[in-house]
């Protein structure tokens, strides 16, 4: 099992079922696990300076890119299983 280099790891909002969790490699690597079931300010400052700062690649994160005007269309792919994050954009580039 692969284990990041990140001392800690993050669980957010709730999970839709039963996971599991690797203790035995998070104890070997000494890795923290933390909660949270809600978002608070702090924790999209946070999250945006991370992503600022490129402290994580987020590249492979977004499976899909739609135009506005394609709204429909991103929200019928947001639906599907294999969709980790669909963005619309505003904006030509």
């Amino acid at each position: 099992m692969y284990m990041p280099e990140a001392p800690y790891f993050v669980c957010m909002g709730v999970p839709s079922g039963p996971r599991e969790i690797p203790l035995p490699m998070m104890q070997r690597f000494e890795r923290d696990l933390l909660n949270s079931g809600m978002y608070i300010p702090e924790d999209f400052d946070a999250v945006i300076e991370w992503l600022a700062d490129g402290r994580f690649d987020t590249s492979e994160l977004v499976t899909d890119l739609f135009a506005i005007e394609d709204a429909a269309a991103a929200f019928e792919r947001a639906q599907q299983n294999d969709s980790i994050k669909v963005m619309l954009q505003f904006a030509p580039e």
